[in-house]
């Protein structure tokens, strides 16, 4: 073959290419084109960031392990396309059908997400780079937990927690919208009943309060964490203000010694032998008068998300028993559930919950975080 027919051979093969490759493009622009043309809205995530998102959302992605909780309450939760892995006891009794939904560990698969075709991502761990993630395959990321400072007393964590939680309706948009601000009317009107009790107890009065998060007993939540603030509602003197904790993490046996809680909370299922079987707490006056106990989880650990109010409230008794004699929990529980998550808890079933158990009556934990 001559020199002049092999460039034409080449031409000719560049020139049949070409199309294939111009609709390629063309459809991938096509596709962006249609995605744009639809209504959006905007709306400002937990980080400050505005957002623009569809105005009708279809599909979620939980990269955030508080968001299905949240998805649930709203009555939205079919709408959740991918979420985080948790031991959490209560949420297969709440929704029976989250079998249905994958579940993720680690750092998401983005190809994953692309193909669960989500609409929107909800996020909160390492925001900045998981937002850069996003933006690189088009999908709106909403950051949905505080970033930076947090709160600094009791009415900024108060407002945070409102407005996290009010950020879901608006996403969601429609009935969901409601279901938030019914959710914070509630929340409101719980923290008005306690505090209205607890407002008035002297600081020499109240008891000093330790939080177990695991996975050792003397990690905790720092002051930033939501245990510390629902400890100070219910009258408690959260010991972990006189450290630098600000999230989570590890405190010394010498400074918890040298704190002495007259109540230690375990929590996330954790068993209460990690403090009554540790020599190092023998001495303190939670092990010695009885002030170690389990603290309930439900659809979320109790530490963190909706039922944190019950938290508040369930620890209020336990300080101030004389103060709370009318506070029924159990029935507190099973209204929560229904009002919430459509879900009617038997008297049993509330009961287990309440004293820190599974559905099966058993407290297990099933892996350390």
């Amino acid at each position: 073959m001559n020199r002049c027919a092999l460039i034409t051979l080449v031409v000719l093969a560049v020139l049949l290419a070409a199309p294939i490759r111009f609709l390629t493009t063309a459809k991938s622009g096509q596709g962006r084109a249609n995605a744009l043309s639809k209504p959006t809205v905007k709306v400002v995530d937990m980080a400050g960031r505005t957002v623009e998102i569809p105005a009708e959302v279809r599909k979620a992605a939980c990269l955030d392990v508080l968001c299905y909780q949240k998805l649930l309450m709203l009555g939205v939760s079919d709408r959740a396309v991918m979420m985080y892995f948790t031991d959490a006891p209560w949420m297969p009794v709440a929704d029976p059908n989250l079998e249905r939904i994958p579940k993720i560990e680690g750092e998401p698969n983005l190809e994953d997400l692309l193909e669960s075709g989500a609409d929107v991502a909800f996020f909160a761990y390492d925001a900045k780079r998981t937002a850069k993630k996003l933006a690189s395959i088009d999908v709106p990321g909403v950051v949905s937990q505080p970033q930076g400072k947090r709160a600094r007393d009791i009415a900024g964590f108060v407002e945070e927690t409102r407005r996290s939680v009010l950020l879901y309706g608006e996403v969601m948009g429609g009935e969901a919208l409601l279901q938030a601000k019914a959710w914070c009317d509630y929340f409101d009107a719980r923290v008005r009943y306690v505090t209205a009790r607890t407002g008035p107890i002297p600081e020499n009065r109240r008891p000093r309060v330790f939080y177990l998060r695991g996975p050792t007993s003397n990690h905790t939540q720092g002051v930033s964490g939501d245990t510390f603030w629902y400890g100070e509602l219910a009258g408690g003197d959260m010991v972990v203000k006189n450290d630098t904790l600000a999230v989570k993490g590890p405190v010394s046996m010498e400074k918890i010694i040298e704190w002495n809680p007259d109540f230690v909370l375990v929590g996330r299922r954790y068993p209460v032998d990690m403090v009554l079987k540790d020599s190092r707490w023998s001495n303190t006056n939670a092990v010695k008068t009885g002030g170690v106990q389990p603290c309930p989880s439900g659809v979320f650990y109790w530490d963190g998300g909706l039922e944190g109010v019950l938290l508040m409230e369930w620890l209020a008794k336990k300080l101030h028993p004389d103060l709370f004699e009318d506070l029924d929990l159990v029935a507190e529980v099973k209204d929560f559930y229904l009002r919430f998550y459509r879900c009617a808890l038997s008297d049993e079933q509330a009961g287990k919950l309440v004293a820190g158990l599974g559905p099966d009556g058993v407290r297990r934990r099933l892996y350390n975080n």
